[in-house]
């Protein structure tokens, strides 16, 4: 309402002003006549009330619009602030939100750390109570007697072995051997020797001598089964220069493969281009 009264109040106070003004001129070069002067006084006096009326109007509306326009800022200014806090908010919670995924995220790596931890910690666990993949071997040298040789069992792994049982076969002997087998003296002729429990890198010693059926030669293969499972060795010895030299090989059966779990050949065992004949 006030920006539609000012536009008036303007043109009230220029026409007051024109009007004024040619009266003042009118009345300059023609004097009114003495009985028309008080009726020229009351003109100036109505269009001089017009004028400052109107000038009073334009300023209360001048007033009234600067008071409208500081306000109008002011609310301005009042809804940048807060859009300023909004975005400062905004950017807090953006912050905030990026700081705990990234301790999610650390969260979580810890769990499948710890998880993983746990994991291994069991099949740690149950390695050592069933043997894991530990096992064993035998090796006579240095232990032989006038008709045979004494034989130390040689536990390898990390985990201890359980309930240990070993079968020697000779196998210069083995053909003839087989045709001997009834019913009754089958577990005498296969050899079992239960060795029972081994501990982490310690070894037993049968209590029985291993004889030898030649002189010169001797080819053994021997079979062990644990609470781990089962795996077998070829042990091989020559007589060079009169002592006993002895080649082994330890191998285990995983699925469809055979794999070789430990070799070793005594310096000056015959080869033949290299390698032990592993052959019976």
């Amino acid at each position: 309402m006030a920006g539609v009264l000012v536009p008036y109040c303007y043109l009230i106070v220029i026409a007051a002003a024109a009007a004024t003004g040619l009266l003042a001129v009118w009345t300059t070069f023609r004097p009114p006549a003495p009985r028309t002067h008080w009726t020229w006084m009351v003109v100036f006096g109505i269009l001089s009330c017009f004028g400052i009326g109107a000038a009073i109007v334009d300023h209360r509306a001048s007033e009234r619009d600067r008071t409208a326009t500081v306000e109008a800022e002011k609310t301005l200014q009042k809804k940048v602030d807060e859009l300023r806090e909004s975005s400062l908010k905004l950017e807090i919670a953006q912050s905030e939100a990026a700081r705990v995924q990234s301790l999610n995220t650390e969260l979580q790596q810890r769990l499948l750390t710890v998880s993983a931890n746990l994991t291994d910690l069991a099949r740690q666990n149950i390695y050592t109570v069933t043997g894991g993949d530990s096992f064993c071997y035998i090796a006579c040298g240095g232990l032989e007697t006038s008709n045979g040789s004494r034989a130390m069992v040689i536990q390898q792994g990390r985990y201890p072995l359980y309930d240990v049982s070993v079968r020697i076969v000779d196998t210069a002997t083995w053909p003839a051997t087989a045709k001997q087998y009834t019913i009754d003296n089958i577990d005498a002729l296969l050899r079992q020797t239960k060795i029972g429990d081994i501990p982490v890198s310690a070894g037993a010693l049968l209590p029985e001598v291993v004889p030898f059926s030649d002189s010169q030669h001797q080819n053994f293969n021997i079979f062990f089964s644990a609470l781990n499972g089962e795996w077998w060795e070829l042990l091989r010895l020559r007589k060079v220069n009169g002592r006993w030299l002895e080649a082994i090989r330890v191998k285990r059966r995983q699925g469809r493969v055979e794999r070789t779990l430990f070799e070793r050949v005594d310096k000056g065992y015959p080869t033949v281009a290299g390698h032990a004949d592993w052959s019976e």
